[in-house]
């Protein structure tokens, strides 16, 4: 799913689950098979930033929903230099 942005990882996911550290504050939202759960959410204040972003995929759409750790690591060590 290279490059096709988050909507794309959301219809594909049975959840997703987005967590941002922004403008003082920690803001979360969950979705379920691409349909929000609840509103925007505003939590505690922080001085942090950053982007988490948490799926599972779909077992409807993909065959294999298991992931082996150290192929998704020595993939991410690939692709950040």
């Amino acid at each position: 799913l290279h490059g096709v942005g988050v909507s794309v990882v959301n219809a594909l996911s049975s959840k997703v689950s987005v967590e941002v550290r922004t403008d003082g504050h920690r803001w979360t939202q969950d979705y379920k098979m691409g349909v929000p759960t609840a509103p925007l959410a505003k939590h505690e204040a922080t001085e942090e930033t950053g982007t988490s972003v948490t799926f599972w995929a779909d077992a409807d759409v993909f065959e294999t929903t298991e992931y082996s750790f150290e192929t998704l690591a020595r993939r991410f060590q690939e692709m950040a230099f």
